[in-house]
């Protein structure tokens, strides 16, 4: 009877498929899944890859698809929670649009702070006429930056010079013989 054969010492193929196989383990693959030649070219989902699901782009739309530059920035000013003030942003650069050219020519926004949007009129007629527009105002405002983010409007009066010049001033009024 003839002895059982030898295990015969493996040759350069084989070598070579040992070391794939303990390169492929080290990466954490394991046999038959996705990690060969076509890997990046496989259309499927629910594949897994060292533990995780690989999700491969194919011809419906996924999260890693381009993405408008629009649609990015929305998804980043609501992830922040900065859509308050971004629409109060939009008053101030939509006033006109909100207001109409006549009464944006004389009548700026300043500030907002805390649901109160602050208006500055050039003369105290066009302040006295924008508190009159007041609700239409804040209706058109709820309309374009939607309702609730602006709670009160409050319309300031144009600057008044100040008399007060140097250092020793008088307090007050000070003297009235200034228009002789």
């Amino acid at each position: 009877m003839s002895e059982p054969p030898a295990e015969a010492e493996p040759d350069a193929v084989g070598l070579a498929w040992q070391r794939a196989l303990a390169a492929a383990r080290a990466r954490g693959l394991r046999p038959g899944m996705p990690g060969g030649a076509l890997a990046g070219r496989a259309r499927t989902t629910g594949r897994w890859r060292a533990g995780r699901e690989v999700t491969m782009s194919g011809p419906g739309r996924d999260g890693r698809d381009p993405a408008g530059i629009g649609a990015v920035a929305e998804g980043l000013v609501a992830a922040a929670g900065w859509t308050d003030a971004v629409a109060v942003g939009g008053v101030m650069g939509r006033w006109t649009e909100v207001v109409g050219p006549e009464v944006s020519e004389h009548c700026v926004p300043t500030g907002f702070r805390d649901g109160t949007l602050t208006v500055r009129a050039a003369t105290t007629a066009w302040a006295t006429q924008l508190r009159l527009l007041v609700p239409d105002v804040r209706r058109r405002l709820d309309q374009v930056v939607g309702e609730g983010v602006v709670g009160h409007i409050e319309v300031l009066a144009p600057d008044a010079p100040s008399w007060k010049r140097g250092r020793l001033s008088v307090r007050g009024r000070g003297a009235r013989d200034t228009y002789g």
